[in-house]
Order: C-alpha cells, then structure tokens, then sequence
C-alpha cells in the first residue's frame, strides 16, 4: 500500500473538494479523455465504458469485501444524500407497516 504524502496545510474543507493522488488524477484525465461515452448507451462505446464501470464497481467490492451488487456510484454528496435519505424513509415506512401488522 502506498504511502499518503504529507501535505504541508491542514485543510478541512472536504466538503467543497479534496487533494487528489497524481495517480488518481492521471487515470480520471486518460478516462474522461478517451472514454466519455454514457454507459448507460447501447453503441459500443458505451458499452466499452459500462464494462469499465462495471469492474470499476468489482474492484472497489473486493477492497471492502462486499459484494458489487450492494455498491451504488452517484454523482455527488446531493445524490447521495437524498439517495440516503429515501432509502431511511423507506425502511421507516417498513418498519413501521411490519410493526403495525396483526397476525389472525
């Protein structure tokens, strides 16, 4: 595992960006430069950057020894948040239907 590099600031505002690792930003540059299609298209171009999303998702799932289906890649802090926040709300209404339920 390689070795986070020291920054010489303290800088805590993660909210509005963060640093990047030069290799991270090498790869995100070749991929937006070269791999722009939707991924959700049907040409081959999309589909080439599907699959790519696709093992991107495997990849990451075996880092934290889960499985890929359980992975979910937004846009942005917004979309998760409410992504979050409908999925509370949802088990809230379920569990709340599950306790109301009456057995005859």
């Amino acid at each position: 595992m390689q070795k986070v590099p020291m920054l010489k600031d303290l800088y805590l505002d993660y909210a509005s960006s963060t640093p990047i690792f030069p290799e991270v930003l090498k790869t995100y540059t070749d991929l937006l430069s070269n791999h722009y299609a939707n991924s959700s298209a049907l040409h081959d171009a999309g589909l080439k950057v599907s699959k790519m999303l696709e093992e991107s998702r495997q990849a990451c799932a075996n880092l934290l020894n889960v499985k890929a289906s359980t992975l979910t890649f937004t846009t942005g802090a917004t979309q998760s948040n409410n992504l979050s926040i409908t999925i509370k709300i949802a088990v809230s209404i379920s569990l709340q239907a599950l306790l109301n339920m009456r057995v005859f």
